[in-house]
């Protein structure tokens, strides 16, 4: 999943019984963005060796996170996992019970995030766009 920093990001996952009627053995991980300076993958950002579990976690860096289920065994599993980022981490009905709203109200408080989301990830954009072009400039007055 690509994100910008600052991004928040919750997620959870079980593993599926096989065919004997056992939980298999996975590993959950996930990883951040690979290190500009070496190519290689940083530390994880959330680690566990259960069979089911949740995380959450906000995006230090601007980049692609990888969720990676490793299989202990050889036979096939089946992983079921919900991810959600962003606005969809928020308790909808919780902030409608805590603050008396209706829902309309919490219809607009939504397209609110919403729109304050977008804004952001432009934001983002264009200052990932910017670095792209202040290195497009520099190779190129290098090369002349």
């Amino acid at each position: 999943e690509e994100l910008l920093g600052g991004t928040v990001v919750k997620g959870e996952y079980s593993v599926e019984k096989n065919v004997w009627d056992q939980v298999p053995g996975v590993t959950a991980t996930v990883l951040p963005p690979l290190d500009d300076d070496y190519g290689a993958e940083g530390k994880p950002v959330w680690y566990s060796e259960k069979s089911e579990g949740h995380f959450g976690f906000s995006a230090d860096k601007v980049g692609e996170y990888k969720f990676c289920f490793t299989n202990e065994e050889q036979n096939e599993i089946h992983v079921k996992f919900d991810l959600k980022v962003g606005v969809e981490t928020v308790d909808w009905e919780q902030i409608a019970k805590k603050e008396h709203l209706k829902p309309l109200e919490v219809e607009l408080r939504k397209l609110e995030d919403i729109s304050k989301t977008v804004l952001k990830d432009m934001m983002g954009i264009t200052e990932i766009e910017y670095s792209h072009r202040d290195t497009t400039e520099s190779t190129n007055a290098a090369t002349v």
